[in-house]
């Protein structure tokens, strides 16, 4: 026998919708149990949707004004509920946040180290690197001469290098990241935008197989100082620290 009879008029094949289901709990008087808030999502504008949704128009005139008005208001307080659950997790989740961020901070925090060097001319060769920390821990070491000098170089920093230069770089990178290990997440303090440069080369090293990964923060501050020998990096790393140390006091 040929079913004449639509999809749309078999109410057991008919699946529910959510409006549906909301309007057979108006009807049959049922509510939500108020131990879930959480699963009630919040309604921006419930009458105008009834308005419009003719499932829930019927049912409302089947109903008296003031059930129908009760039962909205329950759903309504379900849905204020909802939205103060869901503000105090984004709140808590926020709070979360600021406190790992806090803690990340401050595992970083490690002792200061203050660096200076000195470079053949514009972003020249290595000529020298010195690095004093906060406790007198000191690192200089003079790097092997370039094949050709920069005039004012061989005039104001060759005089005052004030030490033997080391056998190769190799030798002098060795030096300067065995003076690093002893200091755990240190902040790297410099006065000049290339020695944070000439640090990060000596971390690159030559290849992407010779880089080395030192944790570390870096700080470029602005400071005068009076350095005992101008242009020795050691001398000049060493006035940068007593001239923050001054500035930090008189703060």
């Amino acid at each position: 026998m040929t079913d004449t009879m639509g999809l749309s008029e078999r109410p057991a094949m008919r699946m529910e919708t959510a409006t549906q289901n909301l309007a057979r709990d108006v009807m049959e008087g049922r509510f939500p149990a108020r131990s879930e808030p959480k699963l009630i999502p919040a309604i921006a504008d419930p009458w105008d949707r009834i308005d419009r949704d003719p499932i829930l128009a019927s049912a409302r005139r089947k109903i008296s004004i003031e059930h129908f008005k009760a039962i909205i208001d329950h759903v309504m307080d379900y849905a204020h509920e909802w939205e103060a659950y869901r503000r105090s997790e984004e709140e808590d989740a926020k709070d979360a946040r600021i406190a790992s961020q806090a803690k990340l901070i401050e595992e970083m925090r490690g002792p200061r180290i203050f660096i200076d060097c000195e470079f053949n001319g514009w972003m020249g060769e290595l000529l020298s690197f010195a690095m004093v920390a906060e406790d007198g821990q000191e690192f200089y070491a003079v790097l092997p001469e370039p094949r050709i000098w920069d005039k004012w170089c061989f005039e104001n920093v060759l005089p005052v290098l004030g030490k033997q230069p080391v056998a190769s770089y190799e030798d002098f990178r060795l030096a300067f990241l065995e003076f690093l290990r002893g200091f755990a997440n240190p902040t790297i303090i410099a006065d000049w935008p290339a020695d944070l440069y000439y640090f990060n080369s000596v971390l690159l090293g030559r290849s992407h197989t010779e880089s080395v990964m030192r944790p570390c923060r870096m700080q470029l501050v602005a400071c005068d100082y009076d350095s005992a020998i101008p242009h020795n990096a050691l001398e000049d790393a060493r006035a940068i620290k007593v001239a923050l140390s001054k500035l930090e006091s008189q703060s």
